[in-house]
């Protein structure tokens, strides 16, 4: 600021004495040509009157500095009093001839070729009498010459000659050239002058803002254009403090918490050296100190690092020391919204539901506070101390898959630089091993089922011999064929899931959603007839990337659901979004309460199991759902109210 200062005060100062300098100089300039101009037209006047009393040798009579010249109307010099006129030019060709002979009197400066200069030239044009020119040439005697002065003058008889008058003159840049010795002197006093002056000025001015207290702003005085800016700082300073002490809580708050969370947490910088982690984390990092970089502990931790550093947002699962865990890896960025690992709320109950990082700030120190605002404590006085945290929910999920990828869509697409990196880090070894134990009665329980099977053929080669009474044979009939339709149903559910749970590839073909629509209902053509149902697909087709069984096969339980739960005469909309490609199936049943919302997703889970007992199903419908749209990377959304309907929506990435 001080140099912006001097420099500007140098600057105005320098610039304003070579404008006065110059203005000087040209007006002393056109000053001294009005002079000399002046003095020629008097001169030329003077000289006009001689002539005309005294005829051509008054000009040999006078003593002058200007060059005097007198030209005929021809432009042939009769007289010129520094030059021998018979080595002149012709001058019909000289400006001011031309012009005086035009307008009567002329100015010009021009180079003299005679003189060897440039010379200020003053012409007027006059009327003589040609005795008065050729009297003097003859040289006549005096008598003879008075006598033809003393005669009246004959219009007839003057003839116009040009009186010039002249004289040497500079133009500027030649005047400013003879006096730049002198101009450099001047220059360079006032060079030293506007410095010293510039400088000081900077300094008078600077000095108050130099001695200026931030912390307390409003102690100086000097400047009362300052005192609207003096009073912000004093504002910011407080809101600082504020903020500072706001910082400070939250961050007990957060060590408070993290400390206590069952699961790992560890946050690093930019550089990926740690700056906060919890005890939970050091059993599966190991000994942990502030300050350390993880990239030193295993070439695996630094991949997660520099992945999570571009943006990405990663889920792993790890077998470490005879335990799994699942680890989240997200950035930290320095953003005015609150930025939440997205999705966490669908992992299983009883696990960390996430972490967000609120307007995250690294300070001086290398420490950082957050807002957490959502942890699991399993210490019971630090549930009851912080309010916001999500308490511990003991009821286990049936949908748990440790191949879970977190959903890499984004949000926020405003670019934001991540500024660290936060680790979650979920203990799942029993989930693990009783989702293991769950895929096992999966696979088998489909062997296990053919053995009623076997019966139900059995009974009915029975009933084909003739061993059943003959009025008892439609009612086993009817029941063995209802139950080995259920029986297939069921074994033809857990084969799917079978094949799901056991990373199941396809390769995707683009396939219409109104097409695979169409094919489900006409699945479904009697049933919708004998409940008298009302079914529209409405809205614009789109194109799918998947498999088209696997796709039929997820409509078909939608759909089935949507028959078998809803009312009489009922109705069934299927809702087509092109522009988000989203599925929506309405009904208008029996709906499910909201508390259930979540697990109906479970296997064999059951809302109402008297009702249920009343409609075949096979309890696995929903998470078939779940599976195939979580591998064509479809979100799926439950809407229902109970006693008005159901809304399941489906909307592919």
């Amino acid at each position: 600021m001080r140099q912006r200062i001097f420099w500007t005060i140098f600057i105005v100062c320098f610039g304003w004495v070579l404008l006065g300098l110059w203005a000087s100089f040209v007006f002393f300039t056109n000053y001294y040509e009005k002079q000399i101009l002046l003095h020629l037209q008097q001169n030329s006047h003077y000289i006009e009157i001689g002539l005309k009393q005294q005829g051509i040798s008054y000009l040999s009579h006078i003593n002058t500095a200007y060059r005097v010249s007198l030209i005929d109307s021809h432009g042939k010099v009769v007289y010129d009093n520094l030059a021998l006129k018979e080595a002149l030019d012709n001058h019909a060709e000289r400006i001011e001839f031309k012009e005086s002979m035009q307008n009567g009197v002329a100015q010009s400066y021009r180079y003299s070729q005679s003189m060897q200069q440039e010379m200020l030239y003053h012409a007027v044009k006059i009327m003589l009498e040609k005795r008065l020119i050729e009297s003097s040439v003859s040289l006549e005697t005096s008598s003879n010459f008075s006598r033809n002065l003393d005669s009246t003058p004959n219009a007839k008889n003057l003839q116009p000659y040009i009186l010039r008058i002249a004289s040497p003159h500079k133009n500027m840049p030649s005047l400013l050239y003879d006096t730049l010795p002198y101009m450099s002197l001047i220059l360079l006093a006032c060079l030293t002058v506007s410095f010293m002056l510039a400088r000081s000025i900077a300094n008078f001015i600077i000095a108050p803002l130099n001695a200026l207290n931030l912390e307390n702003p409003l102690g100086l005085k000097s400047y009362k254009e300052l005192s609207p800016l003096l009073h912000k700082i004093d504002e910011q300073n407080r809101l600082i403090d504020s903020q500072i002490k706001q910082l400070q809580a939250d961050k007990e708050t957060f060590n408070a918490i993290t400390q206590n969370m069952k699961d790992g947490f560890l946050l690093l910088d930019s550089k990926g050296s740690v700056l906060s982690f919890n005890k939970s984390s050091m059993k599966f990092f190991g000994n942990l100190h502030e300050g350390m970089n993880i990239a030193t502990l295993d070439t695996q931790y630094k991949k997660w690092f520099n992945l999570a550093m571009q943006g990405e947002k990663l889920t792993e699962i790890i077998h470490k020391n005879d335990r799994t865990y699942q680890v989240i890896i997200e950035s930290v960025l320095n953003s005015t919204k609150a930025q939440n690992f997205e999705n966490l709320d669908s992992y299983p109950n009883g696990w960390v539901q996430g972490v967000g990082v609120q307007n995250c700030k690294i300070l001086e120190s290398n420490t950082i506070a957050h807002h957490v605002e959502r942890s699991k404590i399993t210490n019971t006085e630090s549930k009851s101390k912080f309010s916001y945290i999500i308490q511990d929910n003991d009821t286990e999920s049936s949908d748990f898959n440790p191949n879970f990828t977190a959903n890499q869509s984004k949000e926020n697409t405003t670019k934001i630089t991540p500024i660290g990196v936060a680790l979650l880090l979920h203990d799942i070894t029993e989930k693990a091993q009783r989702e293991q134990l769950r895929r096992e009665f999966s696979a088998n329980v489909s062997h296990e089922l053919k053995t009623p099977l076997t019966s139900i053929l059995a009974v009915l080669e029975m009933l084909q011999n003739n061993i059943i009474k003959q009025e008892d044979i439609p009612k086993f009939l009817c029941n063995i064929h209802k139950e080995a339709r259920h029986l297939m149903a069921l074994i033809e559910d857990i084969i799917i899931l079978n094949e799901l749970d056991n990373d199941y590839t396809f390769t995707p073909y683009p396939l219409s959603m109104r097409n695979l629509c169409e094919i489900t209902l006409s699945m479904f053509k009697d049933s919708i007839q004998q409940k008298g149902l009302s079914c529209a697909i409405q809205g614009d087709d789109f194109l799918v990337m998947g498999e088209q069984r696997l796709l039929l096969v997820m409509l078909s339980h939608l759909c089935e659901n949507a028959i078998k739960y809803n009312k009489d005469k009922g109705s069934i909309e299927i809702i087509l979004d092109a522009t988000h490609k989203t599925l929506h199936i309405k009904d208008s049943g029996i709906g499910i309460p909201e508390m259930y919302h979540e697990r109906v997703f479970e296997r064999f889970f059951c809302v109402d199991k008297s009702h249920s007992s009343m409609i075949n199903g096979t309890g696995l419908g929903l998470s078939i759902v779940k599976h195939v749209a979580h591998l064509h990377h479809a979100k799926i959304n439950l809407n229902s109210t109970p006693n008005i309907g159901t809304s399941i929506s489906l909307c592919f990435s």
